[in-house]
């Protein structure tokens, strides 16, 4: 007789983003060089905000967009766009339009969209920053926990009980209003699922550069089930 195994949502998050990592290790080493020295480098700040940011803004203002996700696209698009620019210029091609959206496209494929947007802006010292930190976390729907996320951006990094309430109070319990515990096996299954969403949604938010250490989302589970007690 076979056996069959039960995965929740949770573990299947927890395949899909382990199949994105390995896929990862496939990418082409020209758009590793772009991303790596042109799209991560500081130098980028002096062209992303001359354009896009503010169109976006408008384009916001204006009900342009469908969902946050296609914002946060739009200015990872911007973004990748001029790194590719960077890159045909700096590797010594000649201008050339559709080498620059060809890569521009390459990075948007191998690398997630709010990635590319938040790790931009923390490598960079533009003015604007903070505005556009606040401004993704307003469309993502982060607002209880924007000051503390402020204060990691500069470098107050919490830890500890102080870091597991806050992942509790501002990513948990939040995915814990949208769901019934009716909806699930058992109250064991409500609380991994529950705990391993707002896991996903803090890291997503605070931490992408760790998405993919599944021994630290692990960490994270065991340790905020300890501080929490919820079973």
């Amino acid at each position: 007789m076979k056996r069959v195994v039960r995965l929740t949502e949770n573990d299947l998050t927890k395949i899909v983003k382990t199949v994105l990592s390995e896929q990862r290790d496939d990418i082409p080493k020209d758009v590793k060089m772009a991303y790596n020295k042109y799209l991560m480098s500081p130098e980028i700040e002096d062209y992303i905000f001359e354009d896009r940011w503010e169109d976006v803004q408008s384009m916001l203002e204006n009900n342009d967009f469908q969902d946050a996700e296609e914002i946060i696209e739009t200015l990872a698009h911007g973004f990748t766009f001029m790194a590719a620019t960077m890159y045909i210029y700096g590797e010594g091609f000649d201008d050339n339009y559709e080498l620059e959206d060809e890569m521009s496209k390459k990075l948007l494929k191998y690398y997630d969209n709010e990635q590319i947007v938040r790790k931009v802006l923390e490598n960079i010292n533009h003015p604007k920053k903070e505005e556009v930190f606040a401004f993704i976390d307003k469309v993502k729907g982060i607002t209880s926990g924007s000051i503390k996320l402020a204060k990691r951006r500069r470098g107050i990094i919490l830890s500890g009980d102080d870091l597991y309430k806050h992942i509790l109070d501002n990513y948990i319990r939040p995915v814990m209003d949208e769901h019934d515990m009716d909806e699930f096996g058992g109250d064991f299954e409500y609380y991994d699922n529950v705990i391993g969403w707002g896991i996903e949604q803090y890291l997503e938010s605070e931490e992408p550069e760790r998405e993919d250490d599944w021994d630290y989302r692990d960490e994270l589970e065991n340790e905020i089930k300890d501080y929490w007690s919820p079973i």
